[in-house]
């Protein structure tokens, strides 16, 4: 069926809204020191690099970590799905499902939004950035979304289906969509 959506997605932490989108997928990174080895038979070098990465570094592990500090996030985001809240499928609330999925599910927010970044803690931009900047990017999934899921009827919503959710011959019904 076709997810569908009346109000959108809207991120509170940043005010990021798309109206037309089912989903949101927040990229969330962070500007900072990054350590690469090298290593021969006579000796190993380390290379330090500032970069964009989602995962935060710990700095007190690299082999020199003096000059190569990472300080904490400029803001405490982290990468995460959004979904509208009032996500349909026909007429059945879907919202519960959406946030069942795995992030590996994010494949279908292809729409990437505009502006490409926002940055924390203001809008330096990419040559600005060091260690701690944060930019936030967002790709969207528009409504209406083709979806195939696995999930129970749970009056006029659809829940994840887990293993309880199998008729092991009692006189309860299920019914799985």
């Amino acid at each position: 069926g076709a997810i569908t959506t009346v109000r959108g997605c809207a991120d509170t932490d940043t005010g990021v809204k798309d109206d037309g989108a089912v989903r949101l997928a927040r990229k969330v990174e962070v500007y900072q020191w990054h350590e690469d080895r090298d290593e021969s038979k006579e000796e190993t070098t380390f290379r330090y690099e500032r970069r964009w990465s989602e995962e935060d570094i710990a700095s007190s592990e690299f082999e020199q970590p003096t000059g190569h500090r990472n300080p904490p996030r400029a803001k405490p985001l982290y990468s995460q799905p959004i979904n509208a809240p009032d996500a349909r499928l026909g007429v059945l609330g879907c919202d519960e499902v959406l946030g069942a999925m795995e992030p590996a599910e994010e494949a279908w927010c292809t729409v990437a939004l505009s502006p490409e970044y926002i940055f924390f803690p203001d809008a330096k931009g990419p040559d600005g950035a060091k260690a701690g900047d944060v930019r936030v990017s967002y790709k969207a999934c528009p409504a209406p979304c083709a979806a195939s899921v696995v999930a129970v009827q749970d009056g006029e919503r659809l829940r994840a289906f887990t293993p309880r959710d199998v008729n092991l011959g009692d006189d309860t019904p299920s019914m799985v969509l």
